[in-house]
């Protein structure tokens, strides 16, 4: 079926068009692929950044508790995390949980799933989310002391960073392909503006003027046309 000519865009208009989805195919690709990259990045640093801090306390703990087993409540209540971090300890022979104080994160907020295999002596990481807000939680088995630590990293930091990654690469694509556009506006004029002068000529020609010639043109191929 064919497309009425009062319908059917100009071949400026379509140039236009063309270059500008061209444009947007490929900023989008690589905005795609920038984000990617960049979440992933943010991502592995925030889980390796965890798992070191739980480390070191978990270090801390086997040493603190297994020389007092009595203190294990103190020892967590005075450990050291990130801000807005939680530590939670499970000593395996009493059976007991040890939180920091104030108690707003217990064992009762990690998944059991997550608890039950960390206590049977199987490390982890795992995503959480807390008040809202997403967490990294991290496990870690100490044999040493019949005892598994938990500790628990805010990562809404890396949520916003990516959030607002997120929106600039959707108002620089949206830019880019406008800018796109307008420049594609521009050059199309000149790329056409052979073709309107021989549209012209041949219109003249048609009215009866054989004398009409072209105008010589610097494009070694346009001058064809001349010729």
């Amino acid at each position: 079926m064919q497309v009425p000519g009062a319908l059917r865009p100009g071949l400026r208009t379509r140039i236009v068009a063309y270059f500008s989805l061209a444009t947007f195919i490929g900023v989008l690709i690589l905005s795609v692929v920038t984000f990617a990259a960049t979440r992933n990045y943010l991502v592995d640093k925030a889980t390796t950044s965890a798992r070191d801090q739980a480390l070191a306390n978990a270090q801390l703990v086997r040493t603190l508790v297994g020389s007092s087993r009595a203190d294990a409540g103190e020892v967590v209540v005075d450990l050291r995390t990130q801000p807005g971090g939680y530590a939670v300890l499970h000593l395996g022979e009493e059976d007991l949980f040890y939180a920091q104080a104030p108690l707003r994160f217990t064992q009762s907020n990690l998944p059991t799933d997550f608890v039950s295999s960390a206590i049977a002596g199987r490390s982890g990481v795992q995503r959480v989310n807390f008040l809202g807000k997403p967490y990294e939680a991290v496990a870690i088995a100490v044999p040493a002391i019949d005892a598994t630590y938990f500790e628990v990293f805010p990562i809404s930091d890396v949520a916003d960073t990516l959030g607002t990654i997120r929106s600039i690469l959707v108002v620089a694509v949206l830019a880019i392909t406008i800018v796109a556009g307008v420049l594609g506006f521009l050059l199309s004029g000149n790329v056409l503006y052979p073709l309107r002068r021989v549209t012209e000529a041949a219109t003249t020609i048609a009215e009866g003027s054989l004398a009409t010639r072209l105008e010589p043109e610097p494009d070694p191929e346009l001058q064809q046309l001349v010729d």
